[in-house]
């Protein structure tokens, strides 16, 4: 069922949508191809069915019975981690009287009371989890789908990671571009399965051979009438019997009795 709070939805993506409650009738829309899958996400706006859900959206028929759900991979469960640094500030003593940023002017007896604010970068390994429309990505935050890295580009651009229009996905060329940038790829871990099927190791796939198509019969081609003793006699038999059609036994006629009668 569509929900204008999702924000995970992709191109390809099905939705059920409500357009009357009694009697119960539900229409099935397709979210569409990049460009216009950023839209999907969109929210009320872009809800299918209305004007600007076209842009969004396309209309696949209504919904009768029940939809099986489609099955969703299990949650990644090996160890994916980056290198996220960022600047703290904190408070330095004993800096040098009349230095930038020290608190203490220059002829100052110098000791712990002369401060200054300095920043430093701290770096920590950091889980790499999914997009998540909660947080404020900047440059180099890295998220991840499925096993695929992206890393946020750097200013102005960071500012697109935090929309859900930019959430990467795994279609090339996508409206996401402008915002990340492939980074790689998590090591392989558990996770990786679809109702019991491992992505990692997907079985064959035996292609269906098309059945054969039966040649056509070959037309009946009528000979040519010969002259009897009365043409009218002949036709008679033909409509009866139904050797030919009677368009075919007027032509037939017409020939029988040019021949007799030139």
């Amino acid at each position: 069922e569509w929900s204008a709070s999702n924000t995970d939805y992709e191109a390809g993506d099905m939705v059920s949508f409500t357009v009357s409650d009694s009697p119960e009738r539900k229409i099935v829309y397709k979210c569409r191809e990049w460009p216009n899958s950023g839209y999907c996400n969109q929210g009320a706006g872009f809800t299918p069915g209305t004007e600007y859900g076209k842009m969004a959206w396309t209309l696949m028929g209504a919904c009768e019975g029940s939809m099986a759900p489609t099955a969703a991979p299990a949650p990644y469960a090996g160890t994916c981690e980056y290198r996220k640094c960022v600047m703290v500030e904190s408070t330095e003593t004993n800096c040098t009287p009349g230095s930038t940023g020290c608190s203490c002017r220059s002829g100052q007896t110098a000791g712990v009371g002369c401060t200054k604010k300095v920043e430093n970068e701290v770096c920590t390994m950091t889980d790499v989890e999914p997009w998540n429309n909660s947080v404020d990505y900047v440059t180099d935050d890295v998220v991840r789908v499925g096993t695929q890295k992206f890393k946020c580009r750097e200013w102005p651009n960071f500012f697109w990671c935090r929309m859900a229009a930019y959430k990467p996905d795994l279609e090339p060329n996508s409206v996401w571009n402008d915002a990340w940038i492939e980074d790689g790829v998590c090591p392989p871990g558990q996770g990786l399965t679809i109702t019991g099927v491992s992505v990692l190791n997907p079985p064959a796939i035996v292609p269906n051979t098309p059945a054969p198509v039966p040649s056509p019969p070959a037309p009946v081609v009528s000979a040519v009438p010969t002259c009897p003793e009365t043409c009218s006699s002949n036709g008679f038999m033909c409509v009866v019997f139904g050797v030919l059609s009677r368009s075919t036994c007027d032509s037939n006629m017409i020939a029988c009795i040019a021949a007799c009668h030139p």
